[in-house]
């Protein structure tokens, strides 16, 4: 299929824990302070959830952004020049979200080619990531198994569910790796175009598809 455009767009990602922020702030604002804390209640008067730390709390929960991000393939051009001024990526990168156990260089020992193992380290890192931001597993799977056959990878194997990805290519140890799901939409949608420039060959420099990544994940 052919790769998604980028689009232009404005995101606000409102996880969870700022609901209930914002629900507690309401609370506060509604109810007389003498209800809520009584002069009997001294317990209450220590919780650590003062109007401060409330605030910080919300500052970190909602993430606004008020510009588009740059397309993808201008992000991949921006990282080949990255790589030509020599500047490397760091080997104990955790391998992706929610597996913050298992490094790079871990994945990376199973292979004596490097090329390998960057292909294999960008199949496993979209996977996770994918499920990590709000795709469904079976979608990640199918995903993370069409970007290794376009990278070129051995008989690739992947299989994500909700707490585990499995994958294996070739003759190789198959990797079990600790997985998690999240929602992040605007995160997703420039993962899903990534990885539809891959699929295509429309991005076929894996050096610069990692960085691209590391990019988007660091948002």
């Amino acid at each position: 299929s052919a790769a998604s455009p980028d689009v232009e767009y404005y995101a606000l990602e409102l996880p969870w824990s700022a609901c209930i922020c914002l629900m507690i702030l309401v609370a506060a604002c509604l109810l007389p302070s003498a209800l809520l804390l009584p002069d009997n209640l001294g317990c209450l008067r220590s919780w650590p959830l003062t109007r401060k730390s409330l605030g910080r709390a919300l500052r970190e929960g909602l993430h606004v952004r008020l510009s588009a991000p740059p397309p993808i393939l201008q992000m991949a051009e921006e990282a080949k020049a990255a790589i030509a001024n020599g500047h490397a990526r760091d080997p104990n990168t955790p391998i992706g979200p929610g597996c913050a156990a298992v490094s790079e260089a871990e994945v990376r020992a199973a292979y004596t080619d490097q090329h390998t193992a960057d292909r294999v380290v960008l199949t496993v890192r979209l996977g996770l990531a994918l499920l990590a931001t709000g795709n469904y597993t079976v979608d990640a799977e199918s995903v993370s198994t069409k970007v290794a056959c376009a990278l070129g990878l051995p008989s690739p194997r992947v299989s994500i569910g909700h707490r585990l990805l499995h994958a294996q290519f070739g003759g190789t140890a198959p990797h079990l790796l600790p997985c998690e799901r999240d929602f992040v939409f605007s995160i997703l949608t420039e993962l899903s175009t990534l990885a539809d420039y891959l699929i295509t060959g429309e991005l076929s420099d894996v050096p610069a598809a990692l960085r691209v990544c590391d990019e988007i994940l660091a948002r």
